[in-house]
């Protein structure tokens, strides 16, 4: 119990967030607006696993740290649904 009570505190994830955006693309595509985003994530992803996921983490510690991070499928994913209208 001494020990518990007089260890020095680490930085951990304090909060987690991440998304699919190859299954978020399916929920996107009900709006006419965005009806080409499955195709688009198809496209993008292929059959790729996880390459699709965005994740933010909050760090905490003697600091807090906030992370975003993404792989390159998901940049062009997103460049794909910016110039749809192009």
């Amino acid at each position: 119990m001494k020990e518990t009570l007089t260890s020095k505190s680490k930085a951990g994830p304090q909060a987690q967030f991440e998304i699919s955006l190859k299954r978020f693309a399916k929920a996107m595509a009900q709006d006419k607006e965005n009806k080409d985003a499955e195709k688009f994530a198809a496209e993008a992803f292929g059959q790729g696993t996880d390459n699709d996921k965005v994740r933010v983490t909050l760090e905490g510690g003697d600091a807090l740290r906030l992370r975003f991070t993404m792989k390159a499928p998901v940049v062009k994913f997103l460049a794909l649904m910016g110039n749809k209208d192009k």
